[in-house]
């Protein structure tokens, strides 16, 4: 089934309970393709402002890794930051496990999409008490098209016992036209664990940025900020955490 069927039955059904105060009809409306491959420029992506400076960080287009992009300078060796496609090659052991093991999504309709259509995504692992020097950048862009056209950002983080690092997630937008982002977060935290999450929104107009965030353990979530999307959503469910979950 395509995005946009899958999108259309979950509105019929209603079964979400983060949308029983709010109507998801008018996205469904829009009649959503899947965001085709794209390019952007070193120079679009200097223009947003990121203070990155040595700091790792990995860049997607249109839910695509964009390697030319990204950077592994000042990259603590004792890290895996790489993309899903990545890891998949060189070390899918480390990666399937988390996949499959996933949790059901019966009450989250929107993760579970994203989920299920994202064409790539990151993969962060932390290994056991070791503290990440520096900060890790996730950045997804939307690059929009002629065409609605729809996104599924996904990353999961591996933040084994006593870690501790910082990553900020990033989306933004570059170009016009109309796009949604329907990102997945899946952290899993081991005991003791210290993942400060932060997620700068800087989607333009002609966005909705759907941003939900699934962690089990108890990490340390920081803010969101968000200039210029439409319907933001942020969504922290911890699972198995002592710390109520968060919605935004």
């Amino acid at each position: 089934k395509s995005f946009d069927g899958a999108l259309k039955a979950l509105v019929a059904s209603r079964r979400d309970e983060a949308w029983k105060y709010t109507n998801p009809a008018p996205i469904a409306r829009i009649g959503w393709t899947p965001a085709a491959a794209a390019s952007v420029s070193r120079a679009a992506l200097d223009a947003l402002g990121l203070p990155l400076g040595e700091d790792p960080h990995l860049v997607f287009v249109n839910g695509r890794l964009a390697a030319e992009l990204s950077s592994h300078a000042g990259l603590d060796p004792a890290l895996t930051v790489a993309s899903y496609g990545q890891t998949l090659a060189n070390d899918p052991a480390a990666l399937e496990a988390h996949l499959v093991r996933t949790e059901p999504f019966d009450d989250r309709a929107f993760a579970a999409l994203a989920r299920a259509f994202a064409s790539d995504g990151a993969f962060v692992r932390i290994p056991r008490d070791h503290a990440a020097e520096r900060p890790i950048w996730l950045i997804f862009l939307s690059a929009p098209g002629a065409e609605p056209c729809a996104s599924h950002p996904r990353f999961t983080v591996i933040a084994e016992a006593a870690s501790r690092a910082t990553i900020f997630e990033v989306h933004a937008t570059i170009g016009a036209g109309v796009h949604l982002s329907n990102s997945l977060t899946e952290i899993r935290a081991g005991q003791n664990a210290q993942i400060d999450h932060v997620k700068l929104q800087l989607e333009g107009d002609g966005a909705i940025g759907l941003h939900g965030v699934v962690a089990r353990g108890q990490p340390d979530f920081g803010g969101t900020v968000r200039l210029g999307d439409d319907a933001p959503r942020r969504r922290a469910r911890p699972s198995g955490a002592r710390r109520p979950g968060i919605a935004l």
